[in-house]
This record gives C-alpha cells, sequence and structure tokens, in this order.
C-alpha cells in the first residue's frame, strides 16, 4: 500500500484517484432465501385454490365409537381437489369423514357444495370425497410424482386446521424417504411407504 500526502496531489489527480478508488457496479443479487421464499409463495398461490375445508356431521350425536380416527358429532378436516370428474373429487384423510352422513365441502373463494364419500383406504388413512352435481369451474391441483422426493428437498402444507384457520400454510423439509412408521399405540395402523 502507498501513501502518498495529498497536499502532493493535483486536484485533477485527486479526481483521478477518486474516480479509480470507486467499487466497481454490480449488479445486486437476490439473496437465497428470498428466491426460495418466491418458490413457495408461488407454490402456495397455484394450490390454495383447491384446498377445501370439509365438514361431517354424523346423523345421530356419536360417531362410530369403535374407530380410533372417528369424529365427533361434528368434525373438521382439510382436503384438496385433484379432479373435476364425477362432479369434483376431493383428497382427504379418512378420519375426516369416517362414520359422517353429511358431508359439505367449502372451498377458499367461499362457495360450498355437499358431498359424499366415494371411497376409503383405512390402511393409508385416506378417502376420496365426492362432490354433489353442480359443482362448476373448479380449480385443480395437479398431482406430483412422490418418487422423486429426497431427503432435504422443502415441502409446503397447505390445510385448514381446526375448520378456522383457512388455507394456513407451513413449510419444513423431507426429513427421510422410503420409511415405514409404526406406533406402539396399538389404536393406529401401520402405515406403508
Amino acid at each position: 500500500m502507498w501513501i502518498v500526502p495529498a497536499s502532493s496531489l493535483s486536484p485533477s489527480d485527486l479526481l483521478s484517484l477518486g474516480n479509480n478508488l470507486r467499487p466497481p457496479l454490480r449488479r445486486k443479487r437476490q439473496h437465497p432465501d428470498r428466491r426460495a421464499n418466491a418458490r413457495i409463495i408461488a407454490a402456495v398461490n397455484r394450490v390454495s385454490p383447491a384446498v377445501v375445508t370439509i365438514t361431517g356431521r354424523a346423523a345421530t350425536g356419536d360417531l362410530v365409537a369403535t374407530d380410533p380416527f372417528s369424529l365427533p358429532a361434528t368434525g373438521v378436516g382439510s382436503g384438496i381437489i385433484f379432479s373435476d370428474a364425477r362432479g369434483g373429487l376431493v383428497l382427504t384423510a379418512r378420519h375426516v369423514v369416517c362414520g359422517a352422513q353429511a358431508l359439505t365441502v367449502r372451498l377458499l373463494d367461499g362457495r360450498e357444495f355437499p358431498a359424499t364419500t366415494y371411497g376409503v383406504d383405512t390402511l393409508t388413512d385416506l378417502a376420496i370425497v365426492q362432490l354433489e352435481p353442480g359443482a362448476e369451474d373448479l380449480p385443480i391441483a395437479r398431482a406430483g410424482d412422490s418418487s422423486a422426493l429426497q431427503s432435504g428437498q422443502v415441502a409446503v402444507a397447505i390445510g385448514s386446521p381446526m375448520g378456522t384457520y383457512t388455507n394456513s400454510v407451513t413449510s419444513g423439509v423431507i426429513s427421510a424417504t422410503g420409511r415405514d412408521v409404526a406406533t406402539e399405540a396399538s389404536a393406529y395402523p401401520v402405515f406403508p411407504n
């Protein structure tokens, strides 16, 4: 490093020196977290309209008491419209619809439709709900390829916890793939891959 007394430099030398000392202009790069947030926001905006709130009501004051996933007289859960076939099909958890005699599906835009349970799978705790005829212009969420998931990949969950917090969003990472999950409590089934 050279130190030169400013008094020994002419005004034009100082101007020239000052111009050379300026840092080069750089294009402002977006922070990686902002890029990740932008991708999550885009995914939420694309999928949220297809996320629904399902309310189930039992004909009597009690649902099937022997089912560990049974709902109270009125139960609420989330689902996602995956097809407009048969008036509209919604994927949800089996315990959301188990024992319910009447179902109502509410969309993010406020529309509500009566629905029925189309099918259930007790092993995976999944169910398909069919909207009654009359549902039009339904938002559909495209299914992804779960075989392509990798540990460490970002995952986003959108739902309506307790039916109150409509289209709540959270994100996290895939911790592992290809695992069987078993619980010690005999009331819960083993969920396969």
